[in-house]
């Protein structure tokens, strides 16, 4: 990067901006993190694109169901992790050694729970997404593999090791192709695909362990003593993670029960496409994290990280948008096909219901990397909001994305509203 930085320092009256633009950690863990996250997503929509081609519209929606499902599901971890992000960011070598063999222990205990939980209520599930109980079953050991899995990235990613996590998640994506299209092929259609997720999340799990540090994984040292912290951050992180991730997947769900099989699967296509740019720019805000987190520790500026973190997501948000207004059959028939064409009038207003959500999910990483937790309020409140809406407007799925639209409006007015009043008062910047 610093050579990088030197030639674009010699350019007119740009060069020391852009010099400077490139030398922050920002836009270097970003970098790494942009190019091997969202080569992470290329692999994921290429099983997205490949097994709904295969599998067609109806078995597809089946597969998309059972993902959002154990999308909601891993709120659970997804928290976890947000937590272990912040602390192990700041702690020192020997309270992370303390503090990751506490959070192993309770992450296998909360995932073989979980397991147990899921195995028991799989025939309710199965019922209510109508989709083969062995296949519901499945997401068992996939929650549980995931769970410690995540767990050793959280540490990887906290100790600002971007490049290293990106690599076991890219290891865990590119054996989910391959195994769940070896099993489709053999036959075992929607089974087959999400056998494929089980056995890419163990190998993904196995591959985090060659990165962690070697004082991780010494002898314990003494019990953990910040219980109480870890506790009272926890908590709003999974009410955070939870309402975040019901918005991006409840609507499936909701849409799965609603509509025909057929009109299920477009909509998931859609919401597939939409989501490219949430998790497209999700690097962005995971590296952004652990940084302001960091700096806030130990009280130095981090207003120029939190400005560039927002005009590198907005750049690509509205990026990708504008394709999705401009050109919305290639999108859909790039990806999906022809069968799927009739996605395509859902996708722009999607994207822009995706766009407002991700600058929106930016900001209230940023407040929670600097411990305003309470703001989790209004994210809570527009997937409540969200949820209610779908359940009272689902006379068509143009009603279902307007519901989100508006939600995510909301969410960034909110949000805004908060930060301007936090500026006033002196008590963010």
């Amino acid at each position: 990067m610093k050579r990088v930085s030197r030639v674009f320092g010699k350019l007119p009256i740009v060069g020391a901006f852009a010099s400077s633009i490139i030398l922050n950690p920002i836009f270097s863990g970003s970098a790494v993190m942009m190019f091997g996250s969202n080569l992470a997503n290329f692999f994921a929509y290429l099983f997205h694109l490949v097994i709904g081609r295969i599998l067609g519209t109806e078995k597809f929606a089946e597969v998309s169901s059972i993902i959002s499902f154990l999308g909601l599901v891993s709120v659970t971890y997804t928290s976890l992790g947000l937590a272990i992000v912040k602390f192990a960011s700041t702690n020192t070598n020997k309270q992370n050694r303390i503090f990751y063999y506490w959070a192993r222990n309770r992450s296998i205990f909360l995932g073989l729970a979980f397991g147990v939980v899921i195995l028991f209520l799989s025939p309710l599930f199965s019922n209510f997404l109508r989709v083969d109980v062995l296949s519901v079953t499945l997401t068992a050991p996939i929650v549980f593999f995931s769970l410690i899995g995540f767990l050793n990235r959280s540490f990887l990613q906290g100790l600002l090791k971007f490049k290293e996590q990106v690599i076991t998640l890219n290891v865990e994506l590119v054996v989910r192709l391959i195994s769940a299209l070896v099993l489709v092929f053999l036959g075992f259609s929607v089974f087959g695909a999400i056998g494929g997720i089980l056995i890419s999340v163990i190998v993904g799990w196995l591959a985090t362990f060659p990165f962690l540090p070697k004082y991780l994984r010494g002898k314990k040292l003494a019990n953990f003593k910040n219980q109480k912290d870890i506790i009272f951050y926890g908590i709003p992180v999974l009410i955070q993670a939870a309402a975040m991730t019901s918005f991006i997947s409840t609507d499936v769900i909701l849409v799965k029960h609603y509509f025909a099989p057929h009109s299920a699967g477009l909509y998931a296509a859609a919401a597939n496409l939409a989501k490219i740019i949430f998790f497209g720019t999700g690097p962005v805000g995971a590296v952004m994290f652990p940084i302001i987190a960091r700096k806030f520790a130990r009280k130095e500026g981090y207003k120029r990280v939190l400005f560039y973190s927002f005009m590198i997501t907005s750049v690509i948000a509205f990026g990708v948008l504008a394709i999705y207004f401009i050109f919305p059959k290639f999108a859909i028939e790039i990806l999906y096909g022809d069968e799927f064409i009739g996605a395509a009038p859902l996708i722009g207003l999607f994207g822009l219901s995706m766009s407002v959500f991700t600058l929106s999910g930016l900001l209230g990483s940023f407040f929670f990397s600097i411990g305003r937790t309470k703001t989790v309020i209004f994210l809570a409140t527009a997937s409540a909001m969200q949820v209610v809406g779908i359940l009272f407007f689902h006379d068509s799925l143009d009603s279902v994305i307007k519901v989100s639209v508006f939600c995510a409006i909301f969410l960034l007015v909110a949000y805004l509203s908060y930060f301007i009043y936090g500026i006033r008062r002196n008590s963010i910047l």
